[in-house]
């Protein structure tokens, strides 16, 4: 049990990906859920990408409470190390908006640091 990534409703090329010489069969793909079989060669892989997930998964919603918990940390030790560096800058949580205010405030002392911006980014 997999939960859904944005707007994602098809997986089977990634699974394809993850898996490159199993067969791999859609059994349903709707807004909500997607499943697959993936034959391989010690067995059938059952995989379900579901909207909210962790609604019907005990271990989808406690992997989704340890990942943000350690979001959390990692944006602590972020957070500790650029203010350490850069005179009068306030923390960020990292989402869009504050993220955006945070690296106008670094950019100009990336260079200085020795950080890439492409190492604060993620780039798809």
């Amino acid at each position: 049990m997999v939960d859904r990534q944005g707007g994602r409703t098809t997986y089977a090329r990634l699974l394809g990906q993850a898996f490159p010489n199993a067969p791999i069969e859609t059994d349903l793909e709707t807004p909500e859920v997607s499943r697959y079989r993936v034959r391989t060669r010690r067995g059938v892989v059952r995989a379900t990408f579901r909207v909210e997930a962790e609604q019907a998964s005990l271990p989808v919603a406690l992997a989704s409470m340890t990942c943000k918990y350690v979001r959390e940390v990692l944006m602590d030790r972020l957070n500790a190390w650029f203010c350490a560096r850069v005179d009068g800058l306030a923390p960020t949580a990292g989402y869009a908006t504050d993220a955006n205010r945070f690296l106008a405030e670094v950019g100009p002392q990336l260079g200085r640091l020795g950080v890439r911006a492409g190492d604060l980014v993620r780039c798809r």
